[in-house]
């Protein structure tokens, strides 16, 4: 690693950690406004179920590792140096899928034409989304180099992740985007939203594919971490 002073990286670090904060934020702010403003009207229930999600899970990971771990979240804070070129734009439509997902689902709204849903789809939407927050936040508890793009974070002394989820599958933050994405449609009583759910889905199993390859070929270590840990995103399947 390079002889960095340690203040100097205590700063960088919480300039990275206000950065992501900011971000989450204003991303929220935006996002709930734009929602409501495309639905035509604040009194829409699948629009707060979609923001209230989204701010407990920003939440929650300010909580867990703002004072644990802030080099987590100021390394999520953006691109980090050598980030995969090719990985970004994957990388924004992940984080960005379920905002067109409910952007879909505010139009249906707005015209008139939102379904009910069946109580029985809200909860499997409900167990779907805490699921999918469940398993992003031990997988981000249990791999410090938790990053929103593909790159080895040499300068952080990167090493293979195996605790935790990491223990059964070797991409369990792809398997909570799988989720989050199959939660939207049913939470947010949206057939428009289903298309972009499955390009959500169509999306993580690329980069799944992608980061693996990526990893076996870059990070010593990860190819017999794979030989023990067989399942990329499902036990018994993949």
């Amino acid at each position: 690693m390079p002889n960095v002073h340690p203040a100097r990286t205590r700063a960088v670090v919480r300039a990275g950690v206000r950065r992501w904060a900011a971000k989450q934020l204003a991303a929220d702010v935006a996002s709930g406004g734009l929602l409501f403003l495309v639905a035509g009207t604040p009194r829409w229930t699948g629009g707060w179920r979609f923001i209230a999600l989204a701010v407990a899970s920003k939440s929650l990971q300010g909580i867990l590792f703002g004072r644990r771990r802030p080099e987590l979240l100021a390394e999520r804070s953006g691109p980090g140096e050598g980030a995969d070129p090719s990985d970004i734009p994957l990388a924004l439509a992940m984080a960005y899928g379920p905002l067109v997902e409910s952007l879909a689902a505010a139009v249906e709204h707005r015209r008139g034409r939102s379904n009910a849903v069946h109580p029985a789809w809200t909860a499997a939407g409900l167990g779907s989304a805490a699921g999918a927050l469940a398993l992003s936040l031990s997988a981000m508890d249990a791999n410090p180099y938790f990053a929103p793009v593909l790159r080895i974070q040499a300068e952080r002394g990167h090493v293979v992740a195996d605790a935790g989820p990491y223990a059964l599958l070797r991409h369990p933050g792809y398997a909570g985007a799988i989720l989050a994405n199959l939660a939207i449609p049913p939470l947010l009583g949206s057939r428009a939203a289903v298309p972009f759910a499955a390009a959500g889905v169509v999306d993580a199993l690329v980069r799944t594919v992608r980061e693996d390859r990526f990893l076996a070929a870059h990070l010593p270590g990860y190819g017999s971490y794979a030989q023990r840990v067989l399942w990329r995103l499902l036990p018994g399947v993949w």
